[in-house]
């Protein structure tokens, strides 16, 4: 009995332990919101919220709308976008 109850209370820990919420922290003084920001201004548009921190999950969205207008972007602002989604990654 006493070890299927180390068992289950080892299971538990380790549940709790992967269980854990990892998504990575982006600062607003972060200089990868800045190279966003230049991206956002070349298209018109304006950064879809204030409220940072950002989750990398929320940059990611905040990135993908860019991308979606990518054909309107110029060379430099291409290779900004290509070195934000490479600093995304190391992460």
């Amino acid at each position: 009995m006493r070890r299927v109850n180390a068992c289950i209370l080892l299971l538990c820990a380790a549940v709790a332990l992967f269980g854990q919420n990892r998504q990575g922290i982006i600062p607003y003084d972060s200089p990868l919101v800045a190279e966003l920001g230049m991206v956002y201004r070349e298209l018109g548009m304006a950064l879809p919220s204030d409220t940072a921190p950002w989750t990398e999950a929320e940059f990611l969205l905040m990135l993908d709308r860019v991308y979606n207008k990518k054909e309107r972007l110029s060379p430099g602002a291409k290779t900004i976008l290509a070195g934000i989604r490479k600093e995304l990654k190391k992460k």
